[in-house]
């Protein structure tokens, strides 16, 4: 009598139970990288459309407060973000070391100091956020220029 060769249909089911486990674990591995590549170019965009804002209000020679809002729709294939800009003037505390109050308002300065702010936004319902700060000194009477 000669013995039966091969796999047991028990041996099957235990390879293909395993097979399924390990296909599933990196299946899952792969769409969260997915994810968190499409994540990475969003933020990636964002960060563009914030430098580049900011650059706009760099040479915005505008002596108050200035906002604007706007939207990249239509914008050569991106869509989905929104932006808020706005410059003012900058306003120091008392205790500030850096820049205190008495010489940043004193009235000889020639200079004033602005705040600068970009925040994009996209997302369903603008769940993410990216925002983006600067300080830039402008001549007094600049926009008279």
């Amino acid at each position: 009598m000669t013995k039966a060769r091969g796999f047991t249909l028990l041996e099957v089911v235990v390879a293909l139970s395993i097979l399924v486990i390990c296909m599933t674990v990196i299946m899952r591995i792969l769409a969260g990288s997915s994810r968190l590549a499409a994540l990475s170019g969003d933020y990636y965009t964002a960060v563009q459309i914030a430098e580049s804002k900011l650059a706009e209000l760099r040479v915005l020679k505008d002596s108050g407060t200035y906002i604007d809002t706007g939207s990249t729709e239509g914008d050569s294939g991106i869509e989905g973000f929104d932006w808020v800009v706005e410059s003012k003037p900058y306003r120091s505390r008392a205790d500030n070391p850096v820049f205190p109050a008495d010489i940043a308002d004193h009235p000889l300065a020639t200079h004033q100091l602005y705040q600068l702010d970009v925040s994009v936004y996209w997302g369903a319902l603008h769940k993410r956020e990216f925002r983006l700060s600067s300080l830039q000194l402008r001549a007094k009477g600049e926009a008279d220029l």
